[in-house]
């Protein structure tokens, strides 16, 4: 193993989708076969524990030896996924937001209850889902969250395999034994044997409240095949919770950053029942109470000034509140002046937008036409909703317009550049 240094990082929401790009890009040839490279196998390259590499993959402190080598087994350069260094700091920093946390906590008190949270990136979907868990925690509530970037690539190679590990990893996080050989029956379908399996096996175990909350929603869209038939599963389990009382003690929370524009069939999915609840951006007083949070003493012209820039983007107002508690070195000014430049603290931020786009070549055309005409643009329902999922736009009636100037200045220097 790596001799460790004192120096730490984590990676940034964006570095962790680099990170998933390139690990998914890797593949070995195993007996003539194409295998792709697991986190196994990439702890094994990179010559760390296989718990490091997923606490990396997760954006979690690490050592930065540790994070170098696992970056290097996967050809990524790891400055270019890191959260800024002084953005590395443990400190407080979210603001608290009372009538969206009451009306999510208030929304799973009722029986049978499913509960949707969406938003963008970096907008505290996981950060506000936490808080409400750690509140029903105090009330003997068994939860269990499980994120969809935990699992592997063969995991979704077919619907059998990704039930498998849905069983797999709730009942793990249950401390429950595997008992899938013994109670799957290869007779019936997959779905009713991940149904039979969590009613009569991990449901059965628990013995008050269960809050199953799935994060990450999005994977499944853009990496299961067989996605409307996990959406129809997850509608027949809301269904069942609402008649039947070995199924009244479950409650469902769903995270997602996609519109469902690809189902068929909304009425075979969990998206038209329960309680939809999205995230904002941070308001102008919410800034403020951050700023006597973080002890900025910033005057009020100035908030707004910064808000002017980014909007109220918490990913973003964190990293820059954080820069300025911690770096003695840079002003409020100056981080004003070179936001949307590569000598600014959202470099890496831009940077990963841009590069994300540039796998998606129809995205990164539509994105570049509201860029370059300044105003609402209307697309075709597909685009739009793919573009709102990265945050880059905001809705304007049915039409799209770009976020802020931060976004609207960076991308108008690197789109209207014809090397680009």
């Amino acid at each position: 193993m790596h001799q460790p240094k004192s120096s730490t990082v984590k990676v940034s929401p964006m570095g962790q989708q680099k990170l998933r790009d390139a690990k998914k890009a890797q593949r070995s040839n195993i007996h003539g076969t194409l295998k792709r490279l697991t986190y196994e196998k990439l702890a094994e390259k990179a010559n760390v524990s296989l718990s490091t590499v997923k606490r990396l993959f997760k954006g979690e402190t690490l050592l930065t030896e540790y994070a170098e080598a696992i970056t290097d087994a996967l050809g990524v350069n790891l400055q270019d996924v890191i959260v800024e260094e002084s953005a590395n700091v443990d400190f407080p920093y979210d603001v608290e937001r009372p009538s969206l946390e009451s009306y999510c906590y208030e929304a799973l008190f009722d029986s049978g209850s499913l509960v949707r949270i969406k938003a963008p990136h970096g907008m505290g979907k996981t950060s506000l889902i936490q808080k409400v868990i750690c509140k029903f925690q105090n009330h003997d509530y068994t939860t269990v969250i499980i994120s969809f970037n935990d699992a592997e690539q063969e995991d979704f190679y077919s619907l059998e395999n990704f039930l498998r590990w849905l069983c797999l990893i709730i009942g793990n996080e249950l401390n429950l034994q595997n008992r899938l050989d013994e109670l799957w029956d290869c007779k019936n379908s997959n779905k009713i044997n991940c149904t039979s399996y969590f009613q009569d096996y991990l449901l059965n175990s628990v013995k008050n409240q269960l809050i199953l909350c799935m994060d990450d929603m999005d994977l499944v869209f853009q990496n299961l095949e067989e996605y409307e038939d996990f959406c129809g599963l997850l509608r027949s389990w809301y269904n069942k919770m609402q008649i039947r009382s070995a199924w009244k003690k479950l409650k469902l929370v769903v995270i997602h950053s996609t519109e469902v524009y690809m189902i068929k069939d909304i009425n075979q999915s969990p998206f038209n029942v329960g309680i939809s609840i999205e995230i904002p951006e941070l308001s102008l007083q919410e800034l403020i109470s951050l700023d006597n949070l973080y002890q900025l003493d910033l005057e009020v012209y100035q908030i707004k000034q910064f808000m002017d820039i980014i909007g109220g983007h918490p990913e973003l107002v964190k990293q820059a509140f954080v820069k300025l508690k911690h770096d003695q070195n840079i002003s409020f000014s100056s981080i004003l002046e070179y936001a949307h430049t590569e000598q600014g603290i959202y470099r890496n931020h831009l940077r990963q937008h841009l590069l994300n786009l540039k796998k998606q070549p129809e995205l990164l055309q539509a994105f570049k036409n509201i860029v370059m005409t300044n105003s609402s643009v209307c697309l075709e329902d597909e685009v739009k909703y793919k573009l709102l999922s990265t945050g880059l736009v905001v809705l304007d009636g049915n039409n799209l317009k770009i976020r802020c100037k931060l976004y609207s200045e960076y991308f108008r220097n690197k789109l209207g550049n014809a090397n680009e």
